[in-house]
C-alpha cells in the first residue's frame, strides 16, 4: 500500500522536478532547497544506471523499475 502511494506521488499533477546531482554535491543541494524554505520537499529516488530503466527506490525498497522505452510510450500514448 505505501508502494503505491510512493508511485502515485511520482505521478501526479502537481509542479514537481526530477533533477540529477552528484552525491558530493547532496548537502548544498538540500541546504539551498531549506534556505528558501522548501524542507521537506526534495527526496532522494536513485541513482544513473547503464540499464536505460528508471529506477525510483523509498526508504531502501524499489517503488518503481520500468525501462525508458516503455515509460515514454505510455506517455505518449495518454499525452
Amino acid at each position: 500500500r505505501a508502494q503505491q502511494h510512493q508511485v502515485a506521488a511520482l505521478f501526479n499533477e502537481e509542479l514537481g522536478a526530477v533533477i540529477q546531482i552528484s552525491a558530493q554535491d547532496r548537502s548544498e543541494v538540500f541546504k539551498a532547497f531549506n534556505d528558501v524554505g522548501l524542507q521537506g520537499q526534495l527526496y532522494l529516488l536513485g541513482a544513473p544506471n547503464t540499464d536505460d530503466e528508471l529506477r525510483f527506490s523509498f526508504n531502501g525498497k524499489t517503488v518503481l523499475s520500468e525501462k525508458r522505452i516503455d515509460l515514454q510510450h505510455a506517455w505518449s500514448e495518454t499525452s
